[in-house]
């Protein structure tokens, strides 16, 4: 998109946004596991000298917290909330353009669509290097790497601190994630100092998109995720697939019995 689009000035000037402040965009829902309490902490810290803010687009869930209260108790105040339950399709396509970086911190995520339209939107992202986080960043060129980060052509992966074995009644045991609460503001100091530099080029984030449109291609993701299970023992006699439109991916159905 570009930078001059009338609907993105104007949002930017509604949020009092100006091209030297650099923007961090959370989009996902209210709940525990994505980790928003520590990016509230984390972003205490590292925004006290800078001229950032974090927009945080989330939706209420019973399994959430009190974000108000948070964000007073951290004293964290370049913020802005919008708790307006689902967007549209174009308002997102805003905001994920008018942030420099999307986060994601979850401590366990099975996929992470926020990411996935954020690098379709050419914008790079700061991730938890778990689950299917780490498969769309990494598809992207390294540019450095160590014990305790990634830096792609499409922004950074952070390797988890520790793990915790855990279990649930929907799984029988999943690994959680977690980051050093050091590790993630010097990642986002690394992040803010990359964009200050101009590292993030309208270059790069046309290269981010289109390497992200080509492997997350959804007609043939869908062709690998039906080979994938087709192939499985969730096939054989127990359940069924078939394909829906392409806005849509499968559906699983136990057969008749």
């Amino acid at each position: 998109m570009n930078k001059k689009d009338e609907r993105l000035v104007n949002l930017k000037k509604q949020n009092n946004i100006d091209d030297n402040t650099t923007v961090f965009l959370f989009n996902s829902v209210n709940m525990n596991r994505k980790n928003l309490i520590q990016l509230i902490e984390t972003f205490s810290i590292f925004s006290k000298d800078k001229d950032v803010l974090l927009i945080i687009k989330t939706v209420q869930s019973i399994a959430g917290f009190n974000i108000g209260n948070a964000l007073d108790y951290f004293g964290c105040e370049k913020v802005k909330v919008i708790d307006n339950g689902f967007m549209s399709a174009d308002f997102m396509l805003l905001l994920y353009n008018m942030a420099d970086f999307t986060v994601n911190i979850s401590y366990n995520e099975g996929f992470g669509l926020s990411i996935l339209e954020s690098l379709q939107c050419g914008t790079p992202v700061l991730i938890n290097m778990t689950g299917g986080l780490q498969d769309q960043l990494m598809i992207h060129d390294v540019v450095e790497q160590n014990n305790n980060y990634v830096l792609t052509t499409a922004g950074m992966g952070m390797y988890p601190t520790f793990r915790k074995l855990t279990a649930s009644h929907a799984a029988n045991w999943i690994y959680e994630d977690y980051i050093d609460n050091d590790l993630i503001i010097t990642s986002l100091e690394k992040l803010y100092f990359l964009k200050k530099s101009g590292y993030f080029t309208d270059d790069v984030k046309d290269k981010i998109s289109a390497k992200t449109a080509e492997i997350f291609n959804i007609d043939k993701y869908i062709d690998s995720i039906h080979n994938v299970i087709i192939n499985s023992k969730y096939h054989e006699g127990k359940y069924f697939m078939y394909k829906l439109d392409k806005n849509c991916f499968y559906s699983l159905k136990r057969k008749e019995m």
